[in-house]
């Protein structure tokens, strides 16, 4: 019978990012651009998405998301070039072009 310890060694090697990751919905910052966004502060809201966007370690469907909800604060800053820029370096959900407007 495999010792408790080892078979918790085994499941990190074979799961790495199931690990330690706390994952974007549990991120505080994520929080707080969200809540400035709402607050109706979206400049402050889309540069809270791309500070977190430049972190590593985020899955490629939490950068969609992060790189979308960044684009839609920028989208209601009325920084299309902004915008534009997250939209040549990620992909964007389409909806954000229609909650935007």
């Amino acid at each position: 019978m495999p010792k408790p310890r080892s078979l918790f060694f085994a499941i990190l090697v074979l799961f790495p990012a199931a690990s330690f990751s706390a994952g974007l919905d549990d991120a505080s910052e994520f929080a707080d651009a969200r809540q400035a966004l709402s607050d109706g502060l979206p400049g402050v809201a889309a540069v809270k998405a791309e500070r977190l966007l430049n972190q590593k370690g985020w899955t490629s469907a939490e950068t969609r998301r992060l790189a979308t909800f960044a684009a839609e604060a920028w989208a209601r800053e009325e920084q299309a070039d902004r915008v534009l820029a997250l939209a040549e370096a990620h992909e964007l959900d389409d909806e954000v072009f229609c909650r935007a407007g």
